[in-house]
């Protein structure tokens, strides 16, 4: 006990932490905690040789870590300028307009003396903005005779792109009006004819929720666009046809397809319609 209270003692008496406890055995001596000045020679040699190995060891690190630091900066740079958009013109792949460009030689001619198809292809090669005056208001007319041309092919869409390009090229407005209300129409039958398929696919479904109620009737679309159906049963009779006025489960799919006209028939004597509102 008096050996274990004078080992116990120590710590105090050395100073500065240099005994520390060894798993309630007592304690043993931690070197890395003794101040030089109680070293031995060769330990205090050899403390200081430690100390210059880890300050050696840190500058030898040091340098790689700041090249790979700026290697890291550089390719996330170069990744950010490879990512970047490129202006409008080198994105289509369009070249602006020089002046004593052999290519832009040529792509004047075509536009001043070619057919209005093929003068308004060289004219889509350039931004509208950067045409020269002259070339800009060819441009402009060539545009608007195609966007007619297509109309009465009844391509709607590529009417509508003629038409945009030409009044972004300066095309005046009386020469446009003309082509868009006919373009308009256009679009409007082209919209109607689409919707034909959607109309055939909503009376089968009507004819389905008939069905449901044990009810075979005989279901068909009409007109030029398919906005006519009739719905024909053997019992239908007024008061038949004012249900089924009033029935959201058929009405509604039929407002929504673009249905226009409902003609309700027992096949026989009776026959109503009303238009679909």
């Amino acid at each position: 006990r008096a050996d274990r209270a004078s080992v116990a003692e120590r710590p105090s008496a050395v100073g500065h932490g240099s005994l520390r406890e060894n798993g309630g055995r007592g304690f043993i001596r931690d070197e890395t905690a003794l101040p030089l000045a109680i070293l031995s020679g060769g330990e205090r040699r050899q403390r200081i040789a430690d100390k210059r190995g880890r300050h050696s060891l840190s500058s030898t690190w040091r340098p790689f870590v700041q090249k790979l630091i700026t290697l890291t900066l550089a390719v996330s740079l170069l990744g950010a300028g490879c990512g970047r958009k490129e202006t409008p013109a080198a994105a289509t792949g369009t070249t602006l307009p020089s002046s004593g460009s052999e290519q832009f030689a040529r792509a004047s001619e075509i536009i001043r003396s070619s057919p209005p198809r093929e003068a308004a292809a060289a004219c889509d090669q350039y931004r509208a903005s950067d045409l020269p005056a002259d070339l800009r208001e060819r441009c402009a007319s060539a545009h608007s005779e195609l966007a007619r041309e297509l109309v009465d092919k009844g391509d709607a869409e590529g009417a509508r792109k003629a038409l945009d390009r030409a009044r972004a090229e300066g095309a005046p407005t009386h020469r446009l009006s003309t082509v868009e209300r006919s373009l308009e129409e256009e679009e409007k039958k082209a919209e109607l004819t689409a919707g034909m398929a959607r109309r055939d696919a909503v009376a089968s479904d009507i004819r389905n929720v008939f069905q449901y109620r044990s009810m075979e009737v005989r279901v068909a679309t009409s007109g030029q666009y398919k906005q006519t159906i009739t719905i024909e049963y053997p019992s239908f009779d007024g008061e038949y046809a004012a249900q089924i006025k009033s029935d959201s489960y058929v009405m509604g799919p039929l407002r929504d397809a673009g249905f226009k006209e409902v003609n309700i028939s027992d096949g026989a004597s009776f026959y109503t319609s009303w238009r679909v509102e």
